[in-house]
């Protein structure tokens, strides 16, 4: 009796000894988690980008577009479009008489590109004579986000159809994708970039960034509201890297181009640029990342 007293007793004691050691273990698993997500916290907020230049603009904005020279043409809502050399104002293109909303701009080595709210066709100025033409493209009236790659393929989306047109220069269309079923579905596309290999598509209703081959094959997407940002644009270094300006949270969000995230940046490196409520962001012919916030700045890529 004595015996069976004596070890239940020692294993009640190791019954006791092991839960505090389950606890401290468990709290210690808990500390080391905790240490971690706050450095990778601490790490994303610390990412800062190096403004080289920054020139002045006028409100309302609307997009922008940069050449291989870093001639910016900004897209005014309702100025029309301005040419910016050395940020100083050479010529402007007035759209009202058009009797249009511009939408968005891009550019080719030929042309400056200008799709219109609820149209179906891009107007055309040529970079050389500035002359004016319009670009039908049959089948779609509601042409929206346009991007071009380094060949001069043309990229547009089309929010009604829920598609993605590729045209030629001249304007031809070459492919139209998009509108896939449960992982590929692209629902109402909003802002698109493109690098050497993938074309970069908010699925805007879907709250995803959708990734195409620029054949339109699906490579995969991501869910872009991390934080519940409210994003206006997304461009591209060609380099793996995505940049996505936030308006509300007045910051930029910096991913790569499999879908991790590799930090955000609300404040630029030398504190001579304040990224506040910006309305744009743009990837130059020229390399470098612009964004449109009380001024436009051009930034080193990371």
């Amino acid at each position: 009796m004595v015996e069976k007293k004596m070890t239940g007793k020692r294993t009640l004691k190791f019954n006791k000894s092991a839960k505090v050691l389950l606890i401290v273990g468990a709290l210690a698993i808990l500390l080391v988690v905790e240490v971690v997500l706050m450095t990778k916290k601490k790490m994303r907020e610390n990412v800062r980008l190096t403004c080289l230049a920054s020139y002045d603009y006028h409100a309302p904005y609307r997009d922008m577009a940069i050449g291989k020279d870093g001639t910016i043409y900004i897209l005014y809502s309702e100025r029309g479009v301005e040419k910016v050399v050395n940020g100083k104002p050479v010529k402007k293109w007035d759209l009202a008489a058009r009797g249009v909303t511009p939408a968005a701009i891009a550019l080719t080595n030929k042309y400056v590109l200008i799709t219109c709210v609820n149209q179906g066709f891009i107007l055309r100025i040529d970079r050389e004579s500035g002359e004016m033409s319009e670009a039908e493209v049959a089948g779609f009236q509601r042409l929206g986000a346009i991007a071009t790659d380094m060949k001069d393929r043309v990229y547009v989306c089309d929010s009604e159809k829920h598609k993605i047109i590729v045209l030629s220069e001249a304007g031809e269309v070459k492919l139209v994708f998009g509108d896939g079923g449960g992982k590929e579905r692209l629902l109402n596309p909003g802002h698109l970039t493109v690098d050497d290999d993938y074309l970069y598509v908010f699925s805007c209703s879907m709250k995803k960034i959708n990734k195409y081959t620029k054949s339109g094959k699906f490579k995969g997407s991501w869910d872009y509201f991390w934080e519940q940002p409210t994003v206006e644009n997304i461009a591209t270094d060609g380099k793996g890297k995505l940049y996505v300006n936030d308006h509300v949270g007045s910051k930029i969000w910096i991913f790569s181009t499999k879908g991790k995230l590799i930090g955000t940046c609300n404040e630029e490196k030398t504190g001579t640029y304040q990224i506040i409520a910006p309305g744009g962001i743009a990837d130059g012919r020229d390399g470098f990342i612009y964004l449109c916030s009380h001024k436009i700045g051009k930034f080193q890529p990371m």
